[in-house]
């Protein structure tokens, strides 16, 4: 079996942990393995977005997974997981592509290969993923967390997931977590950090919820003050089911997928309204123009 990449490996691409993508014709050289990723595969039967080749091992107590990353065609592609999907943004328009349903977020291009982000393979709470260079990497989620602990409708998890052990605030909504801090040592690379001030921000766009199914179903925070952990509650479905209305999702810098925004930028820039200019408003690291719901894609 190939060996996984090194941790030291691992850190060199950590720095960009997303991946702006060059031509769907490059080489990807991944553990000494060379696949020629080609637009013509793209559209064959069998090499679709949503079924890369996984390499798998024992990790720990669970099991982590790498897989070569392959993109829409076309360039400035940055790519994250969310939900098991492989999510890919450019800030100019792109056309749908076998695999991959994409839309317009303004005038960038937010894309969707469904569950292109994790193996086949079961596991016991899922995956949860992460690009690194031009590689997929998926590890058993919850794996070192502790358990979720329910009461009816309120769930709570004594240690949530943060950048890193260094202290935190952070906020959540909309399908990711979003945490300020001072220092930016021993980084989770799943999370994608920029600097504000004398601060960084760090957002996650894949952070965990209680059981399975759509992020919107649960409102959740974290306890900064005393670092008890982060509470979720479920939230009743729209009257008559469905989806909200697209006049009743708040602003979302991308495009909404359920209760999930895919963000059409993944780099965190305000915390405060202020961060913003003009008649932007900062929902959960992002400046938004009140009123901008997006398309589903």
């Amino acid at each position: 079996m190939p060996r996984l990449p090194t941790s030291r490996a691992l850190a060199r691409g950590a720095a960009g942990n997303l991946h702006r993508a060059g031509r769907a014709g490059r080489v990807v050289a991944i553990a000494g393995c060379h696949c020629l990723v080609l637009v013509a595969c793209l559209a064959a039967a069998g090499c679709a977005a949503g079924s890369p080749r996984w390499t798998c091992r024992d990790f720990g107590a669970g099991r982590e997974c790498y897989a070569p990353l392959s993109t829409p065609p076309g360039d400035d592609w940055t790519c994250y997981a969310a939900g098991g999907d492989l999510v890919c943004a450019r800030p100019n328009r792109a056309s749908g592509w076998p695999g991959w349903s994409c839309a317009a977020a303004g005038a960038a291009a937010v894309c969707r290969a469904t569950a292109a982000a994790v193996p086949a393979e079961p596991s016991p709470d899922g995956w949860q993923a992460r690009v690194v260079g031009e590689t997929i990497f998926a590890a058993w989620r919850r794996l070192g967390n502790a358990p979720w602990r329910c009461d009816g409708e309120r769930c709570a998890e004594r240690r949530p997931d943060r950048p890193s052990p260094d202290e935190w605030e952070c906020v959540d909504g909309d399908g990711r977590v979003l945490c300020r801090g001072r220092f930016l040592e021993g980084l989770d690379p799943r999370w994608s950090c920029a600097p504000l001030g004398d601060r960084f921000l760090c957002v996650d766009p894949d952070p965990d919820y209680p059981g399975e199914g759509d992020p919107g179903g649960w409102r959740c925070f974290y306890d900064d003050s005393l670092r008890t952990g982060r509470d979720c509650t479920a939230v009743l479905p729209p009257a008559g089911g469905g989806e909200p209305a697209p006049a009743a999702r708040p602003p979302c810098p991308g495009v909404w997928n359920g209760g999930r925004c895919l963000l059409a930028r993944i780099k965190p820039e305000c915390w405060l309204d202020g961060d913003c200019t003009g008649d932007r408003t900062c929902r959960v690291g992002f400046c938004v123009v009140p009123g901008s719901a997006g398309r589903r894609p």
